[in-house]
């Protein structure tokens, strides 16, 4: 697969992986030189339709997945009948690699980790996707402490950590399975819970609550077996966070917890208060309860209350039934009844499925990268036409491929317009929102009991901050260690960006000029023919390109464009020298006042 271009697009570089289904590849997208992951299955499961058809259906869900938390997926394809997923590329080390060179981690590092893995698990579980094979060895924590969970919908089913039992396949890895896992029936939102609560349990003291040399054996212990509390392994741990890791283990999936949310809370308070006894009633059984005491009540309303409502509305209809007696023909003429055609107002839905399009305001994405502006201006905001031009002199202080000018475009019977809404100087980088926004925090590398220090107080709401990784220089290398780290609340930023005060339809096509500091050395000739309709005293004359951003959404890359004065001949020619950074094969398209022509042309760029 080294050297292998799949769909003329992403170049296979290295293998940086192997698991019991599936090999993962380095990759370049050749478009714009972005280091993505491309998964690719195994050369005998090609065959397999089953998989193959679970494998396109998991694929489209894991599409629609867009977390900070989370291994973004950028697409799909097959390249020589064999699927592939195409997927952020991620730098950093495996959680089960810390735990294996670190042992046990410290207290506020293992909950700012599982805090992490339980904000991806809530936005997976909100689009009605189970991981089913939550382990160490799929969450990716970075240099930085930021953690990604990996893997999403591909369930693991080759190797001996998967296992058979009771005749049926079970997905996921035997140590970190749940028991209905085990069992081989369905999964739920809580048996990713009761594998977080496996990975907690590990990262506080080092190993696994079940373990044994056979695979069948361990899912025995998942099914029976009472795991050693992990607080009779570590003396010093909180009661509360020991507490935590228990209920997230219980056999029956009524006593976990229910959501990651739920269980997330419980983490984040047991930092203020450790020896809290919060977790021995589960939340959920106590509204159970109180759902559960007015029913009687409720039962007894009705029968009372019922039949007397009865009783009142025919009464109330039998004395609007009866017909009014009229004395004088003045009284009649006021009684007469003039039929009147009445349109009915249509419904706020109705409004809704008929408009083609909306009017929204225009986010100020000055500074962006290309990417993050595009997945703003198209997810979010709801613009469908996105043009993209290029210039190599930059403001000062621009990062290549940042947008550094922002238009929208009118097109009215006299005249093509562009409106410059944005320029020049840059603001803050703009952070794309996610599911649950927090707020920031500053975090330090001061060491601390594994206990907690009484002096930190946390708010439930408080989320918990990513894992610092501290180099240590040995003779050797630079090794990493995780420690304890201290958090501070700071205000939290404003995440929006400015916005315009005028509304623009979502049909007017947004132009976006982005600095990019390729050299652009290579070439191709082109020459349009020109059929020109209109009246207009000049005409806007382009060339570009139709292409998709590193997320897939699709834009217009401009890279010629010349303002052409009205003309009296009518056999006209647009002729171009275009310029691009890599040699490649690309077709390209003639579109005039930002209208496509349908007159494509293929090239190849060379020096």
């Amino acid at each position: 697969m080294i050297g292998t271009v799949l769909d003329r697009k992403y170049r296979i570089v290295e293998l940086i992986g192997s698991g019991g289904m599936a090999q993962v590849y380095k990759a370049i997208n050749m478009a714009n030189r972005k280091t993505v992951a491309v998964k690719v299955l195994k050369d005998e499961f090609k065959d397999d339709a089953e998989f193959l058809r679970r494998f396109s259906r998991e694929t489209n869900a894991i599409l629609t997945l867009s977390h900070e938390n989370i291994v973004r997926a950028y697409g799909a394809g097959t390249h020589n009948g064999m699927p592939y997923l195409v997927m952020e590329y991620v730098e950093g080390r495996t959680l089960k690699d810390l735990i294996s060179k670190s042992g046990a981690l410290p207290v506020r590092t293992a909950i700012g980790i599982t805090c992490q893995i339980l904000d991806a698990l809530s936005a997976a579980h909100a689009h009605g996707i189970i991981h089913r094979d939550v382990k160490p060895q799929n969450v990716i924590v970075t240099d930085k402490g930021r953690v990604k969970l990996a893997d999403f919908g591909i369930a693991r089913e080759a190797k001996a950590s998967t296992v058979t039992f009771s005749g049926q396949k079970v997905l996921g890895s035997v140590h970190y399975i749940s028991p209905e896992q085990a069992k081989g029936t369905m999964t739920t939102e809580q048996s990713d819970l009761y594998s977080v609560g496996v990975c907690l349990y590990e990262m506080l003291t080092g190993r696994v609550p079940f373990d044994s040399d056979s695979a069948v054996t361990i899912a025995l212990m998942h099914l029976q077996d009472d795991p050693v509390p992990p607080i009779d392994l570590v003396p010093d741990l909180p009661t509360a966070l020991n507490d935590i890791v228990l209920k997230s283990l219980e056999k029956d999936p009524e006593n976990r917890y229910q959501t990651a949310r739920a269980m997330r809370s419980d983490l984040v308070r047991s930092l203020s208060d450790p020896s809290g006894s919060f977790v021995s009633e589960p939340e959920e059984k106590k509204q159970r309860s109180l759902r559960k005491k007015p029913s009687v009540y409720v039962l007894i309303a009705l029968c009372v209350f019922l039949p007397i409502a009865i009783i009142g509305i025919v009464v109330l209809i039998y004395a609007a039934s009866r017909p009014k007696e009229i004395t004088t023909n003045e009284e009649a003429a006021e009684t007469e009844v003039i039929p009147v055609s009445v349109q009915p107002l249509p419904s706020a839905s109705k409004e809704n499925a008929i408009e083609e399009f909306q009017m929204k305001s225009i986010p100020n994405l000055i500074g962006y990268s290309l990417d993050d502006a595009l997945h703003v201006l198209y997810t979010e905001v709801g613009f469908r036409k996105l043009i993209v031009e290029y210039t190599d002199a930059p403001p000062a202080d621009m990062r290549n491929n940042t947008v550094v000018a922002i238009y929208v475009c009118n097109e009215s019977g006299s005249a093509y317009t562009q409106e410059l809404l944005f320029e020049a100087s840059p603001p803050s980088p703009y952070t794309l929102p996610t599911d649950a926004p927090t707020p920031s925090l500053e975090v330090s590398a001061t060491p601390t009991p594994a206990s907690g220090d009484s002096d930190t107080v946390i708010d439930e709401t408080t989320p918990v901050p990513t894992a610092e990784l501290i180099p240590l220089e040995t003779p050797q290398a630079t090794a990493y260690t995780l420690t304890d780290i201290t958090v501070t609340p700071t205000p939290q930023p404003s995440r929006a960006p400015e916005q315009t005060d005028q509304l623009f339809s979502t049909g007017n096509a947004i132009r976006l000029l982005v600095y990019r500091s390729f050299a652009w050395t290579y070439k191709a000739d082109v020459s349009f023919p020109l059929s020109i309709q209109n009246d207009r005293p000049s005409n806007l004359i382009e060339i570009g390109l139709e292409t998709n951003s590193i997320q897939e959404i699709p834009y217009r890359a401009v890279l010629y464009s010349h303002l052409r004065n009205k003309e009296a001949k009518t056999d006209l020619n647009e002729t171009a020298t275009i310029y691009w950074f890599e040699p490649i094969e690309r077709t390209l398209n003639l579109y005039i006042n930002g209208e496509d022509m349908h007159s494509p042309q293929s090239v190849v760029f060379t020096k």
